[in-house]
Order: structure tokens, then C-alpha cells, then sequence
């Protein structure tokens, strides 16, 4: 396949369409031998934490060729700012298919928090089905077949990677401001302090999901909670990772030069500083997802005003990345990236305050949740 119109001299073609790819078929491959390895080793299987890890490994290195390609195609002039379009709004939807996800993960825990748990918990349905199940979160089950475990405390972990990632968002921002104002130097030095930023939360998560199997015995196995938390917190990571490594090949094209309009800012070339635009939407995702997993699991307040702030959330989320996509100044835009500071601050004062009310009345890490044995 070739452009789909001929370009004229030192023009990019009208739109670029690049040739036959091997990369989607084996990024497809690499994601199946992840999440099979991943099946295998929840089953106990020996094999499934060494096909899981040659599955991620594999995927990382076909990113590199696809980032690659990507890169080649831009400075060599093919992208047209048709093609800057469709990356905006390929980040755009894909931003919006996250936001569906994760409230999918949501939705669950919501409905097996506050429908399922006290249903079970009724006079008839312990009369008939469940004696002695009491009804609390997080629990056993109403069988009571789940080992007892203990869930993990406000302080100090999850507090630290919720500092790490608001720390990061802020970083990012500042690098990208010294993009656009061509400070290249400062610019770099923001950036890789973000990296920094995102990996040591990668870092924090992966000892405390040590800690909350060995110490806590909080496994992927301990019901509803333990399913839910691990799927929530887990696919966060994952993202966590990816934003990362996207924002550190941004990085070592700043270092080497190689990002257009870094010498004369958005002056010159504004559409390369797209793919730094995009990647940080993207990573400034992420602390969010933190915040209301950890709200959503020790508020225990008000539902009602939790998800109009998660609705207000996800507006400004996708109105911001289509302002992007219009000329500046832009009041969308602007709506979108100050409604998302406001939800912002609202989300971390409540957690901050959750967590001092829970560090005041319980220990660092919760009791051990026991259930009463079963009656008649």
C-alpha cells in the first residue's frame, strides 16, 4: 500500500497510509501469551509465571520496532496534519474506552459492595441460605470457605504511591510548558523525573502486592475483595508501566534532538508536540484511577456524590484531549483541564482525610476478617 495521493515535493502526501505491518499480529500474540500465562499461574501452573513474563518481555520489544516505524514515518515528513488529527483522536477514544473499562471494575465493586453484600445479609436470606453471614465488607463469602485474611492499611504504601503519582502529574506538566517555551534542557530534566516518578510507583506496588500475599495473606483468591482489588490496582499498574515507557521514548528523543520544535517551540512545528501531549493525557489518567479505587474502598460515605465526581471527571477527561485537537485558545480545553483540577483536589483532600480518620481508629493494616461459623 502507498499514500493515498501523490505528494508533491517536500509536501507530506495528503494522507499517509504505510504498508503491510507484521507489528499488530505479533503484538496480538505477545498480549495472548501474557494473559494465558497470566490464566496458568492463578491456576497454579508452573509454566504460566514464565510464559506470562516471555509474553510482556516479547510485547515490550515489539512496541520498540512499532514506536520505531512511528517515529521514521513522522521525521521523515509523511504525517500531514491530517494525521496529527487522526493520533488526536485515536488518543481520544482510546482514553474514553479506558474510562468504560475501568468503570466496568467499578460498576462490580459498587454492586458487590452496597447490593449483593446486604442482600445476603437479610432475615430471609439467612433464615434460608446463609446463617450467621453478617453482612460486613470486605468479608468471606457467606459459605465462609475463604482463608481469613487482612486487608492493607491507608499508610504508608498506598499513600506514598498516591504522593508519587500526583507528584508526577504535576512534573509532566511542567515539562510539557517547557516544551512549548523551548526550554529543551528543562524540559528533559522534568520529563525523566516523571519517569523516575512512574517507575518507582511500579516499584512500591509490586512490594506492596509482596507484602499483602505473605504478610496479609490477601490473595487473588480471597473472594469478591481480593478478585477486585487485584484486578483494579493491577490493570493500574499496567498502565502505570505503558504511560511510563511511552513518556521514556519521549524522553530520549528530546535528548537526542530528535523532537521537532524543540528549539523554537510551538512557533515552528506544534504538531510534533502532539505525541507529548497525548502520552501525558494519558499518564495524568492514571493517578486518578488510584485515588478513586482507594476512595471507593474506604469511604464507605456517600455514594451519590463519589460518582457525580467521577461523572464530572470523565467529562472533563475527554473534553480536554478535543480541545487539544482545536486551535488555541480553546474554551473546551480549558474546561476540560480545570474541571480535572478541581475533581483533582476535591478526590485527594476526601482521601487524605479517609486516611487519617482510618490511621486514627485502626491499626496500619486492617483486622483479620474472620467470619462467624456457620449455625445449624
Amino acid at each position: 500500500m502507498t499514500t493515498a495521493h501523490t505528494a508533491h515535493a517536500g509536501e507530506a502526501p495528503y494522507y499517509y497510509v504505510p504498508p503491510d505491518s507484521v507489528h499488530p499480529i505479533r503484538a496480538s500474540l505477545c498480549m495472548l501469551a501474557t494473559l494465558v500465562g497470566a490464566a496458568l499461574w492463578v491456576n497454579s501452573y508452573a509454566i504460566g509465571p514464565w510464559l506470562c513474563l516471555i509474553g510482556i518481555l516479547s510485547l515490550f520489544v515489539v512496541l520498540y520496532g512499532w514506536f520505531g516505524d512511528a517515529i521514521r514515518e513522522s521525521e521523515g515528513g509523511l504525517n500531514s496534519q491530517r494525521i496529527d488529527h487522526s493520533y488526536r483522536w485515536s488518543m481520544t477514544w482510546f482514553i474514553f474506552s479506558e474510562v468504560m473499562f475501568f468503570s466496568a471494575f467499578f460498576g462490580s465493586l459498587w454492586y458487590t459492595r452496597e447490593v449483593t453484600t446486604p442482600w445476603l445479609s437479610t432475615l430471609d436470606t439467612q433464615t434460608l441460605l446463609w446463617p450467621g453471614f453478617s453482612g460486613a465488607w470486605p468479608n468471606q463469602g457467606p459459605a465462609g470457605t475463604i482463608a481469613p485474611f487482612q486487608t492493607v492499611g491507608p499508610f504508608w504504601l498506598p499513600t506514598i504511591n498516591t504522593a508519587l503519582l500526583l507528584s508526577s502529574g504535576v512534573t509532566l506538566t511542567i515539562a510539557h510548558h517547557a516544551l512549548r517555551a523551548a526550554h529543551r534542557s528543562k524540559a528533559i530534566f522534568w520529563l525523566a523525573l516523571t519517569v523516575i516518578l512512574g517507575f518507582a510507583f511500579v516499584a512500591c506496588q509490586a512490594y506492596e502486592y509482596h507484602h499483602a500475599y505473605t504478610e496479609l495473606n490477601l490473595r487473588f483468591t480471597s473472594g469478591a475483595y481480593g478478585a477486585l482489588f487485584y484486578m483494579l490496582t493491577g490493570f493500574h499498574g499496567f498502565h502505570v508501566i505503558l504511560g511510563a515507557t511511552m513518556l521514556t521514548v519521549i524522553w530520549l528523543r528530546l535528548v537526542r534532538g530528535r523532537m521537532g520544535g524543540v528549539s523554537i517551540g510551538d512557533g515552528g512545528k506544534p504538531e510534533m508536540l502532539a505525541g507529548m501531549r497525548a502520552h501525558a493525557n494519558f499518564a495524568e489518567y492514571a493517578p486518578f484511577v488510584l485515588i478513586l479505587t482507594g476512595l471507593i474502598e474506604l469511604a464507605r460515605g456517600p455514594s451519590l456524590w463519589l460518582w457525580i465526581l467521577t461523572v464530572v471527571f470523565v467529562i472533563a477527561r475527554i473534553a480536554h484531549p478535543i480541545g487539544i485537537m482545536r486551535p488555541a485558545p480553546n474554551a473546551l480545553r480549558a474546561a476540560g483541564a480545570m474541571g480535572t483540577w478541581i475533581v483533582t483536589a476535591i478526590l485527594a483532600c476526601w482521601a487524605l482525610g479517609i486516611a487519617y480518620q482510618a490511621n486514627s481508629a485502626a491499626a496500619p493494616a486492617g483486622p483479620a476478617i474472620e467470619m462467624a461459623p456457620p449455625q445449624g
